[in-house]
């Protein structure tokens, strides 16, 4: 599951999992994993920035691979670059999903979500690392593309049904990895 900042990924991809019964695994949580690991304070997009740097670009994307159990559908959630995509689709069957949410909704989201010292500079900040990361590349790698509605709910259905559509089989059935 892709998209930009705020677009509600991990929230649709928690409630497509509960319903479909896969595991899902965050690309975030590796870089907060590493953040703990290494006592880090600074942003975490930036962390992931330097990880990539560091370790080299496929590093967190190998991370998430690990965790993945053979067999077992998973969802993976918020690879940032399209080198990151085409690595996971070489090594397991998977369908990309995208999620588009304007810029204002995210905003409102991010807000709700408790991060009142977010700002739309900040946020226009992050867009703009992550479209100079190649989020477009990423999204061009979607199978479906949910316009979202505003609601997670409607979005996670939007999900699940295009899913079942494309999958021909039950959901808990497809992409195994």
């Amino acid at each position: 599951m892709v998209g930009y900042s705020g677009s509600g990924k991990s929230t649709v991809a928690r409630l497509v999992g509960e319903k479909a019964g896969c595991r899902v695994i965050e690309f975030g949580d590796v870089i907060r994993s590493e953040a703990v690991r290494q006592g880090s304070v600074e942003p975490l997009w930036r962390l992931g920035q330097s990880l990539i740097k560091d370790q080299g670009p496929l590093w967190i994307a190998d991370q998430v691979l690990r965790q993945s159990a053979p067999g077992k559908t998973t969802i993976f959630v918020g690879a940032r670059s399209a080198l990151e995509v085409a690595h996971i689709l070489r090594s397991i069957p998977a369908l990309v999903i995208g999620i588009d949410v304007p810029v204002e909704e995210r905003m409102r989201r991010r807000l709700r979500r408790g991060r009142s010292h977010e700002s739309r500079e900040g946020l226009a900040e992050r867009d703009s690392v992550e479209a100079a990361g190649g989020i477009a590349g990423v999204l061009a790698y979607a199978s479906v593309l949910v316009a979202s509605s505003g609601s997670p709910d409607s979005d996670a259905r939007e999900v699940l049904n295009k899913w079942r559509s494309l999958s021909g089989s039950a959901v808990g059935d497809f992409a195994k990895s």
